[in-house]
């Protein structure tokens, strides 16, 4: 079986739960809906400390889409006030068919955080082998951490309009909202698709979903999707297991702000 470098599976971040190093990020986010705080209060992983994906990994919505990237400086405090230091190793957690754990992951190792981890299966997975959950929150001592921003690849509408030319552009939207409207050019791989019934990743497939669709997996696969965030879990899956990714932030959220950037429709 293929090793992703991006994940952990729930036994073994059991056995990784007492290592002083380990952060562990709930990242529970669900599009449209109510925070989810209240879910992390009623049970978490020991030691996790909750998120908010809006405030924590996203800035407010602008010209550059929905959920662009946080400042540097806001990033910067967000990950000293989580305790996280050089040398700490950063595990996120979320629900099981979720991207929001893949968007953290994106951020944290673009802000140059080189041991970071999206738990394999989310707290379902967790649940399942019968883990320990609790109520109690943690307090953090406070980290030393600088982000070194730029540590993972993206890429402006300019450049989404010249992977779109060479077949190399993959919208990871539902396939109902892609045939709503789309980059010429786009082809659609669903971040749900990669993953199985359970909301684990296998592995061993991920690639054929791209190659199906004709994306040649030896140059940079260019990432979108609404607002930053499926694109952000489909790039974690693909650079864990060694295919190079550049994400393009603002995704359709952004793309339609103008509206002279065209526009295709239906599986075209």
């Amino acid at each position: 079986m293929t090793a992703n470098t991006s994940l952990i599976s729930a036994a073994s971040l059991l056995n990784e739960l007492s290592d002083p190093r380990l952060i562990v990020l709930d990242v529970r986010h669900e599009v449209g809906q109510p925070r989810q705080r209240d879910r992390y209060e009623r049970a978490h992983i020991p030691g996790a400390i909750y998120v908010e994906l809006r405030d924590e990994f996203a800035s407010a919505a602008s010209d550059a889409g929905r959920h662009p990237l946080p400042s540097r400086a806001q990033l910067d405090e967000s990950m000293r006030s989580w305790g996280i230091m050089q040398h700490s190793r950063v595990v996120v957690t979320g629900d099981n068919r979720a991207s929001a754990p893949g968007r953290a992951w994106w951020v944290l190792r673009w802000a140059g955080l080189d041991d970071v981890r999206i738990l394999d299966g989310g707290l379902e997975a967790w649940q399942a082998i019968g883990a320990p959950v609790t109520r109690r929150e943690p307090t953090p001592q406070r980290g030393d951490f600088a982000v070194r921003t730029e540590s993972l690849s993206r890429i402006d509408a300019d450049a989404v309009r010249r992977h779109a030319l060479t077949g190399q552009l993959v919208d990871a939207r539902q396939r109902d909202a892609y045939l709503k409207g789309h980059v010429p050019g786009a082809v659609n791989v669903p971040f749900t698709d990669l993953l199985t019934a359970a909301g684990a990743v296998n592995t061993d497939r991920l690639a054929s979903h791209f190659e199906a669709v004709g994306i040649a997996l030896d140059e940079p696969i260019a990432l979108m999707c609404g607002a930053g965030i499926a694109a952000a879990a489909s790039s974690a899956l693909l650079e864990g297991i060694g295919i190079a990714t550049q994400l393009y932030v603002g995704s359709w959220s952004e793309w339609t702000h103008d509206p002279r950037r065209p526009k295709a429709f239906g599986a075209s």
